[in-house]
């Protein structure tokens, strides 16, 4: 895990305050190349998720970075930003 730089985002004109750190989701992606579909070098798409708490609902923010297989970006290199955000859902 490691710790978002910002305690919130926004998404879709809403924000959320990010009460646990972010970590991988562990989810294989439909129709993507993932981790365990390329070889060595090849890209893949991984997804990210962390916690929080919009106005109303506890919440899942999710992001989804492409990564080279065995040349990975650390977490704290990735782009946490507003904008990268794939989706959010009330958990």
């Amino acid at each position: 895990m490691t710790e978002i730089e910002t305690d919130t985002v926004k998404f879709e004109n809403q924000k959320i305050r990010i009460d646990r750190d972010d970590q991988p989701s562990g989810r294989l992606l439909p129709k993507c190349h993932n981790y365990h579909e390329v070889e060595m070098g090849d890209k893949y798409w991984s997804e990210w998720v962390a916690y929080g708490r919009s106005e109303d609902d506890d919440v899942a923010i999710y992001w989804i970075f492409e990564q080279s297989k065995g040349e990975e970006d650390e977490p704290d290199m990735l782009d946490w930003s507003d904008s990268n955000i794939d989706r959010v859902e009330i958990v």
